[in-house]
C-alpha cells in the first residue's frame, strides 16, 4: 500500500510518533511518504504560539503554511497527525487539511498528541477528513510523545 504520512510537530513530540508509526507500516510491507508541514512563519516561540497560533486554533481558523503536497492521487492512504493546541488542531493542520485533493475512497489514520493524552481528542479530525470523504480506519490519541503498545494494536 502506498501512504502519505503527513504531521506538524513544533516540540518535536508529533514527530516522534509520526516516525514510530511510519517505521511500523515500513515494516508490515507498506511504502509510505514522510511529510512535514511547515508554518510560513516561525511559530518555535512560546508566545507566538500561545498568543497567536492558540487563539487561531481556538476559532479554527488557518495560518499560512509553505507550499507541501496535498494530492492522494498517488496513495492508498492518509497518516495523519497534529498537536492539540486549547482543545482543537493547530491553524497549520487546519490549513493542510482545507488543501487536501483526490481523496474519494481513500483511507485515512489519524493521531493526536496532546500534553493529557485525553482520548476525546482522538475526533479532532473526523468530521472534516469525512467531510473529504476519506474512510477512517483508525484514530490514536497520545500524551507527549509515549508511544502506547496498546494503542497500536487497537
Amino acid at each position: 500500500m502506498k501512504i502519505l504520512s503527513v504531521y506538524y510537530s513544533v516540540s518535536g513530540c508529533t514527530e516522534i510518533i509520526s516516525r514510530e508509526l511510519n517505521t511500523r507500516l515500513i515494516d508490515m510491507g507498506h511504502f509510505v511518504r514522510n511529510l512535514r508541514v511547515e508554518p510560513e512563519k516561525d511559530f518555535s516561540n512560546p508566545i507566538s504560539r500561545f498568543f497567536l497560533g492558540g487563539f487561531a486554533a481556538i476559532r479554527k481558523k488557518k495560518l499560512p503554511i509553505k507550499q507541501t503536497e496535498t494530492s492522494l492521487k498517488d496513495y492508498d492512504m492518509l497518516v495523519i497527525g497534529s498537536p492539540i493546541w486549547a482543545g482543537r488542531l493547530t491553524p497549520f493542520m487546519n490549513t493542510y487539511l482545507s488543501q487536501l485533493e483526490n481523496t474519494t475512497g481513500k483511507k485515512a489514520i489519524t493521531f493526536v498528541s496532546s500534553g493529557t493524552g485525553f482520548s476525546g481528542y482522538r475526533d479532532a479530525f473526523e468530521d472534516i477528513l469525512k467531510g473529504k470523504n476519506l474512510e477512517l480506519l483508525g484514530k490514536l490519541s497520545f500524551k507527549g510523545s509515549i508511544f502506547n503498545e496498546e494503542e497500536w494494536r487497537g
